[in-house]
């Protein structure tokens, strides 16, 4: 189940998400997982859809290097119907944009700033 749009950038748009997940065991018995904390980005344009693919990339390497810190993403998805590529991951909170918009009050600021605490944390990752 998707919600209503949290935002739009150059990898696409991102919803929060909704996700059930059943399995028939070998006694019969169903096993459900339900998640309510994911979020999934949609691109559509080719671009969009390259910038995707490499965003992929850079958490596959940051997952199998163990870094902490980092949202998970639980895979890269394709619509053969309709081209849609899909990232479905945690919801790792407000995004750094959005962080920068509240703190400077510019509608499109061009970069984004850290405190000194959140150096640190980088640092040590």
């Amino acid at each position: 189940m998707l919600g209503q749009p949290l935002g739009d950038g150059a990898t696409g748009v991102v919803h929060p998400a909704a996700l059930e997940v059943q399995v028939k065991l070998e006694t019969g018995e169903i096993s459900a997982l339900k998640r309510d904390d994911l979020v999934i980005k949609l691109a559509f344009e080719e671009e969009q859809k390259t910038r995707m693919q490499h965003e992929f990339t850079v958490y596959a390497h940051l997952a199998k290097q163990k870094v902490t810190g980092v949202a998970t993403v639980h895979g890269l998805f394709n619509d053969p119907d309709s081209g849609t590529l899909a990232l479905l991951m945690d919801h790792a909170g407000q995004n750094l944009r959005e962080r920068e918009k509240e703190r400077t009050g510019e509608n499109f600021p061009e970069q984004v700033s850290t405190t000194k605490e959140e150096r640190y944390v980088l640092t040590r990752s």
